[in-house]
């Protein structure tokens, strides 16, 4: 499963138990005050509603309501730091806005904590190694997981669930990247991450940040802008769009997105236990509501206008090999190397998928 482990909830209760009561010695953690209503929790996610990751954010929301009785309940705020030309926003400003309590809680993509000095989610990161859904899937259900959330009590956080989304793969916007000579020199949109500008960077091209609206559309008929990385679940809004000439390049997975949810700790220590032990709950019953953000469709996005290239052995090897100076930057970590071997070691147990096909717009 995604979230923590049922049996890993009581000992996370005990050390949040702990730690808020042990903040402030002199006074006793506070009882949440007896009201009519039920208690309002704000989530607040970088992203606007309707995409891959709303169902999880939603379905959580909805399964708080009901395991609490209508006591509880999860407003949530959508593109509540969407300002991509500020260093610190998108999901960097929602971090901020719960370690600050304008928030309660978060939902933001594991690339993003590396930029917050959280380095416990990097090897999700690592290039070209979780390739596949099932891969993935077997990651989130490992000792892993607990041990990569963990990671987030060092910035005054708990973590509460770790959600599958849709692989990445690259998108050029006019010709496809599926080559380090279509990467050369490219100007590659991103959102923040060190891992991720790394290998973007190894690859040979240039990252670009802070484009959204009608400056992404301007960029990208000017010919500024080469491509981006993407899961399918957004490619097929890119071609229909944003970019009407768009290809992926489907034998090309660069990483996959995963999603984390997280709480303050301030939060977590003002509920009474029955009420951290619900968002728990609600967090692990939230993996349910995945499946749309895992299926890779590239028929979608070709009906819709896109093209599917596929690379070469030679040039995915080309890549791979490319990508080398970014494992020796996240294997300099103990843990992130740690779990680099796991995964590879899950991984030789596996069949390798069959590649998609080519298409083109129908």
């Amino acid at each position: 499963m995604g979230t923590m482990k049922r049996g890993a909830i009581t000992v996370a209760l005990s050390t949040l138990i702990t730690a808020a009561c042990s903040s402030t010695p002199e006074e006793p953690s506070p009882t949440p005050p007896t009201t009519s209503g039920p208690v309002v929790i704000r989530l607040g996610t970088g992203d606007p509603r309707g995409l891959p990751d709303t169902p999880v954010v939603e379905g959580f929301a909805e399964a708080v309501e009901e395991l609490s009785d209508g006591s509880m309940r999860v407003e949530v705020v959508w593109q509540a730091a969407d300002d991509l030309s500020v260093p610190d926003g998108f999901e960097e400003g929602v971090v901020q806005l719960v370690q600050d309590g304008e928030l309660e809680l978060g939902l933001i993509a594991a690339r993003a904590w590396d930029t917050v000095d959280v380095k416990s989610f990097q090897a999700l990161q690592a290039p070209f190694l979780i390739t596949d859904q099932e891969l993935l899937a077997q990651v989130l259900a490992s000792p892993m997981a607990d041990e990569m959330i963990a990671g987030l009590n060092d910035v005054g956080l708990v973590g509460l669930g770790l959600y599958p989304d849709g692989l990445r793969y690259p998108l050029g916007y006019a010709a496809p990247l599926a080559s380090l000579e279509d990467f050369d020199g490219a100007a590659i949109r991103l959102v923040p991450s060190e891992a991720t500008q790394a290998l973007i960077r190894a690859l040979g091209a240039r990252p670009v940040y802070g484009l959204s609206g009608d400056d992404l559309h301007a960029a990208i008929t000017s010919g500024d802008l080469d491509g981006t990385e993407v899961s399918l679940g957004l490619a097929p809004a890119l071609a229909q769009d944003v970019a009407p000439a768009s290809v992926v390049t489907g034998n090309v997975v660069l990483f996959p997105r995963v999603n984390t949810l997280f709480a303050g700790q301030d939060l977590m220590g003002s509920l009474s236990e029955e009420q951290v032990e619900i968002l728990f709950a609600a967090a692990e019953e939230a993996y349910g509501y995945t499946a749309s953000a895992t299926t890779e469709d590239f028929g979608a996005f070709c009906e819709l206008g896109g093209e599917v290239a596929i690379a070469s052995d030679a040039d995915v090897a080309a890549l791979h090999q490319a990508a080398q100076p970014v494992y020796r930057m996240l294997e300099a970590d103990p843990q992130t190397k740690a779990f680099i071997d796991e995964i590879q070691k899950l991984k030789e147990g596996q069949t390798v998928a069959d590649a998609p096909s080519s298409c083109s717009a129908s």
